[in-house]
């Protein structure tokens, strides 16, 4: 007895289903991988804050170094100091241009990430560390920040974990409470405290 030829037909829905399946997994995997997962963009959003607080930080002591042509001891003393006088403008504490409240810490690398500590290290230099979530190169901080956001305003990035800058103050020829272009000048990170 021989049976007579059947014609089947191939269910492919099934096997399409699995393909794009395994497609679309594949997709997520390279992206993050290219872009990092939710937990990344999470920490660099966070060491955006961190960055927005040094650029902060530092408008605040350039205000009391204009007024009073020495760095200021600490952070305090550098938001209670009154600006130079404008032309035509009282002057305001250095602290009071708004932003977000600090909690700026004194010393050397802070031991959180996302906080930040300022060091006077002489009557025009000063030493400013955070501590970053996730090293960030040149290119990323010049795109992501404005000449006064932070660590972009070094020209350059920044590794994961603390990291240090020295910078020499210089009096600025706009009298404000917070420098539109920082005049200050960056000393190498392996300058002596």
């Amino acid at each position: 007895m021989t049976r007579p030829p059947v014609n089947r037909r191939l269910d492919l829905g099934s096997i399409l289903a699995i393909a794009a399946a395994a497609v679309a997994g594949i997709a997520i995997v390279v992206g993050f991988t290219i872009v990092g997962g939710p937990g990344h963009a999470r920490d660099r959003r966070l060491d955006d804050i961190t960055s927005q607080k040094i650029g902060q930080i530092l408008g605040v002591v350039q205000c009391a170094f204009d007024a009073s042509g020495i760095a200021p001891i600490d952070y305090p003393t550098a938001a209670m100091t009154r600006s130079a006088p404008a032309h035509g403008t009282p002057p305001t504490l250095c602290g009071s241009s708004g932003g977000m409240e600090l909690k700026v810490g004194a010393g050397d690398v802070p031991a959180a990430p996302g906080d930040v500590t300022y060091l006077e290290t002489g009557p025009t230099q000063i030493k400013i560390c955070a501590n970053f979530r996730i090293a960030q190169d040149q290119t990323v901080e010049r795109q992501a920040y404005s000449s006064y956001g932070g660590w972009a305003i070094f020209g350059e990035g920044h590794p994961a974990g603390g990291h240090c800058q020295f910078l020499d103050l210089v009096k600025s020829s706009i009298a404000s409470t917070v420098s539109p272009e920082p005049p200050y000048e960056v000393r190498p990170t392996d300058a002596p405290d």
